[in-house]
């Protein structure tokens, strides 16, 4: 699979997850139903995989430029979205009723945790993929400031939700902060999701500027 490829897929699953948490916000009771709920799982399964490839993609094209600020900026985002992953999967072993002893049994605290890792990992790699092409290749400077917004801004809304189950104890869904809240949090999720639809839709229009950072 190509970066390119890749790219795509992210930007799917990334809009299908908005969609996603747009139902959980205006139509909560929906996800009442076992197969509704089940399918917005995997939603968030399938984004965690593409993620994981994704960066990992990046990772194999930035070592064989050997281009080793961001081989390692990339490692980053490859480890939280991996971890990510376990911890999806500790969820679909309970969907499954298959109990499992795990050292990733999801907890609500470490489903956000982990993202918010992942946005700061991911703001990371790209703060060096700026560098690295600023004013050099316009058009990936312009995708990674893209990127660094959307996830600075959802590293804001993690740190919410952090804040909701530390002192209120609401779960990570928006719907469950009240309808008040939900909806004016939604309009930030939208714009954080706009700015990284941009990088992904960039990587994936452009991937091949990428094999010119090794001259940089």
């Amino acid at each position: 699979m190509k970066i390119k490829d890749i790219s795509l897929l992210c930007l799917i699953f990334l809009w299908l997850n908005f969609l996603n948490r747009s139902l959980g916000t205006f139509l909560p009771r929906i996800y009442i139903k076992i197969q509704i709920a089940s399918m917005g799982y995997f939603v968030n399964l399938g984004a965690s995989i593409c993620y994981l490839i994704f960066y990992y993609l990046l990772f194999v094209e930035f070592r064989s430029q050997s281009n080793l600020r961001l081989k390692n900026a990339s490692i980053y985002p490859i480890i939280t979205s991996f971890l990510i992953l376990l911890n999806q999967l500790d969820h679909l072993f309970l969907i499954l009723l298959v109990r499992i002893h795990s050292n990733f049994a999801p907890r609500p605290f470490l489903a956000i945790i982990l993202p918010l890792l992942s946005s700061i990992s991911v703001i990371y790699f790209l703060k060096m993929l700026y560098n690295v092409s600023k004013s050099k290749i316009p058009v990936l400077q312009k995708a990674a400031q893209a990127g660094i917004i959307g996830h600075g801004i959802a590293v804001v809304i993690h740190l919410i939700s952090i804040l909701n189950l530390v002192f209120r104890r609401i779960l990570p869904d928006f719907y469950q902060f009240g309808n008040a809240t939900a909806i004016m949090i939604f309009p930030i999720i939208l714009l954080s999701t706009i700015f990284i639809a941009y990088f992904y839709r960039t990587l994936y229009k452009h991937s091949q500027q990428l094999t010119y950072l090794q001259e940089l």
